[in-house]
């Protein structure tokens, strides 16, 4: 009770040793030491990345898992870590005069709205020349053809795909998690 209270007047009574920082727990301190380490003790198990702290790594490994357990409290998206969260329920406060033509959707950007109201066109007048996809948004083709590039440095560990990017690297990571998940539904009896 002592520590919450703290957080509320201020008075924070763990000071770090190697910085100003200060904490209102001493598990917080023990935390932000690990900062001050030379080393990152803690290596995932999936790629080359080591972390000084252990809450970080837990945070990392779910890009792998695809793992999201923070839920909007407005709708019903799901993150996978607070930060991201937060980000996104600021969308539900902002004032959204950018409203759809066609539905009731409205948005507080525009190009939101106007990526958005490609959903009720069949319009995707731009298209990538060496697979023939569309898109709605010049911007999303750009990033697609990217992908035909010689340079993918993120390869996936569960088949043979490299990608450009580290997020669609990422995104079809969670491919094959739902893919594995809708399998395991299956075989359940």
């Amino acid at each position: 009770m002592e520590a919450h209270h703290r957080i509320h007047t201020g008075k924070l009574a763990y000071p770090c040793t190697m910085c100003d920082m200060s904490f209102s727990k001493p598990s917080l301190l023990a935390a932000h030491n690990n900062t001050h380490k030379e080393g990152k003790p803690f290596q995932c198990d999936q790629c080359d990345k080591n972390f000084n702290d252990q809450s970080l790594l837990v945070a990392h490994k779910r890009t792998h898992t695809g793992e999201k357990p923070h839920k909007c409290s407005h709708c019903n998206k799901w993150f996978p870590n607070r930060n991201s969260l937060v980000e996104h329920e600021e969308c539900h406060l902002k004032p959204k005069p950018y409203k759809c033509r066609h539905c009731e959707k409205s948005f507080n950007d525009k190009t939101l709205l106007i990526t958005h109201e490609g959903v009720h066109t069949d319009t995707k007048p731009f298209k990538c020349t060496q697979c023939n996809e569309s898109f709605f948004l010049k911007t999303q083709l750009v990033a697609h053809q990217a992908n035909h590039g010689p340079d993918k440095p993120y390869p996936c560990h569960q088949c043979e795909r490299s990608f450009n990017k580290k997020e669609t690297l990422l995104a079809h990571i969670r491919v094959h998690n739902v893919q594995s998940l809708q399998v395991q539904k299956k075989l359940k009896p």
